[in-house]
């Protein structure tokens, strides 16, 4: 987020103060599910993938600067193969408690 201009920023803050507000959004061109659990938040040309784990947390997997209008298939399996190594830790975590 650091390395985006300030205009750019602020949008995407914007987006995840209404997440955080209202919960998953119902406009699919600021906030749209992708497939196998993974979301894609989007400010102009920024994608956010993310997920949710257990309740309302939203975890945030890595975000891009899309110069194309179809999201790329190695974007989606980065954010699944993420969103499967989080839920291992998170359940091996569960289990050592």
């Amino acid at each position: 987020m650091d390395e985006l201009p300030r205009h750019e920023r602020a949008r995407v803050i914007l987006i995840f103060r209404m997440l955080g507000d209202r919960g998953p959004l119902q406009n699919t061109t600021k906030f749209k599910k992708l497939r196998s659990g993974i979301w894609e938040i989007k400010s102009g040309q920024i994608r956010i993938f993310c997920f949710f784990a257990t309740g309302h947390l939203l975890v945030l997997a890595f975000g891009v600067r899309k110069k194309s209008a179809k999201t790329r298939t190695s974007d989606i399996d980065r954010a699944i193969a993420m969103k499967s190594e989080f839920d291992r830790h998170r359940k091996e975590n569960d289990g050592n408690q």
